[in-house]
């Protein structure tokens, strides 16, 4: 708009030249003068209108283009919405925060994504049920995460198997934990990670080869599941649910922490405020001592100079 309104004034100054240029010369009194004049200023004319013809086209030239390039920007913008809006209706997951879990009995394996590159956290070991899942929603919390995708291990033929079970079990768990730590708007989706494990070592062993992989690899299996639950924009995944007195218990103790929680602040609130006053306190005291001091000193200096004078 800078540039158009820019030629437009260029043109309007084009206009009042051409109508200075065109006004005719004084008159003088001798012909030999006058004829000469003439032609000076007709040469005059002639090169100054060029000139402006020239600015003219310049002017003008200018405004078609950065009309072109504004028309070709707003096609360019609409052919970038269009393959938005078809990207965003393709895959609906694309910007929501998720933590990929790779359970296991030894390790677990985490990562988060947003759709795109995911991103290993942590491979925890050595910690029972109860602290896995303390763990996996504080990285849940930290990460501002909208949902947990756990790794449900299957046989090839798709049945269930013994480790199956075990990591069903743990995500009814993991799911009690969430409602009671997060509130019940976290979801804990389940995902066949079916491969995922041979997947990781496959990739692993191309970047690294002849590097040992043993215990390296659960974070990388997470961060498949996540690429692979985001490729299939989560068609075929199990939500875990909790029956309602299970949950009613869950949000109860929800509520009861966040008025903890609440509780607490305010407490260090208190507490802050208290040591601030106290502060204050202190060095309103600590002046009033010290121009005390000063008013006393100056006492005893004017006793002295009057013992002087005596």
């Amino acid at each position: 708009m800078k540039a158009i309104y820019n030629s437009v004034l260029c043109l309007l100054s084009v206009q009042f030249a051409r109508a200075w240029l065109l006004v005719p010369p004084r008159t003088s009194s001798n012909p030999w003068k006058r004829a000469t004049r003439r032609l000076n200023v007709k040469h005059k004319r002639e090169s100054s209108l060029l000139a402006v013809d020239s600015t003219v086209s310049a002017a003008v030239s200018l405004l078609s283009m950065r009309v072109n390039n504004t028309t070709r920007l707003g096609q360019y913008q609409a052919v970038i919405d269009a393959a938005a809006a078809s990207t965003q209706n393709s895959c609906t997951l694309i910007g929501i925060r998720t933590i990929g879990v790779d359970f296991g009995l030894v390790r677990t394996g985490i990562a988060t994504s947003v759709g795109y590159q995911p991103t290993p956290l942590a491979i925890l070991t050595d910690l029972n049920s109860t602290q896995l899942c303390e763990r996996i929603v504080q990285y849940a919390r930290s990460e501002q995460a909208s949902q947990i995708v756990v790794g449900l291990p299957l046989h090839k033929n798709g049945t269930l198997a013994e480790q199956t079970n075990i990591t069903l079990v743990f995500a009814a768990e993991l799911m009690r934990y969430v409602v009671a730590s997060l509130g019940a708007n976290l979801p804990v989706i389940l995902w066949d990670e079916r491969y995922t494990s041979k997947e990781a070592a496959a990739r692993a062993h191309a970047d690294h080869p002849g590097r040992s992989l043993y215990g390296t690899l659960d974070a990388e299996a997470a961060c498949i599941i996540l690429e692979h639950y985001y490729n299939e924009n989560g068609q075929g995944a199990l939500r875990i649910e909790l029956d309602e007195s299970t949950r009613r218990d869950c949000l109860k103790l929800f509520e009861q922490r966040l008025t903890e929680g609440a509780t607490r602040l305010m407490q260090v609130v208190y507490e802050r405020e208290a040591k601030l006053r106290r502060r204050s306190e202190m060095l309103t005291r600590r002046r009033v001592e010290e121009e005390a001091a000063i008013l006393v000193g100056v006492e005893r200096s004017r006793k002295k100079k009057k013992k002087r004078k005596r």
